[in-house]
């Protein structure tokens, strides 16, 4: 019985559907091996940047619910939705939170990097919240 994982967070519902619409896209690229700037989300969904975080945010608090009630560790794909030129997450992304030094955040990006493109449950995940694949984008 599909588990309505969205109901758990405290967000408004115009935060849920912004991640209900991110994940699979965000999927897509995760299974592509490759990052997404804010702007480049932004973009294809038709939203300023700046209205990510709140979805972002969303989309962690959803995967720690699943990977609690799976008991397995979901990575946490938000992880690759990164800023044009630092090439990292923004600094509201909590494994970043108390790690100022530049050289540790990046290390830590990239050990988050390699656990959400090596995940194989990626459309399993999608499966479990009712949402569809995205299409791959046309090099």
């Amino acid at each position: 019985m599909l588990q309505n994982y969205f109901a758990i967070t405290n967000r408004t519902e115009l935060t849920k559907e912004r991640s209900r619409a991110i994940l699979p896209i965000l999927v897509r690229q995760a299974m592509a091996g490759q990052m997404i700037t804010y702007g480049d989300l932004g973009e294809e969904l038709g939203l300023h940047h700046r209205t990510l975080r709140h979805p972002l945010g969303c989309i962690r608090e959803v995967l720690s619910e699943m990977s609690t009630q799976w008991a397995e560790e979901i990575p946490q794909i938000q992880g690759i939705v990164v800023n044009k030129q630092t090439r990292l997450p923004g600094e509201s992304v909590y494994f970043l939170r108390h790690n100022p030094d530049t050289r540790q955040r990046e290390e830590i990006v990239e050990e988050v990097l390699r656990q959400v493109f090596s995940y194989p449950r990626w459309l399993d995940v999608l499966e479990e919240l009712g949402l569809s694949p995205t299409a791959p984008l046309n090099s």
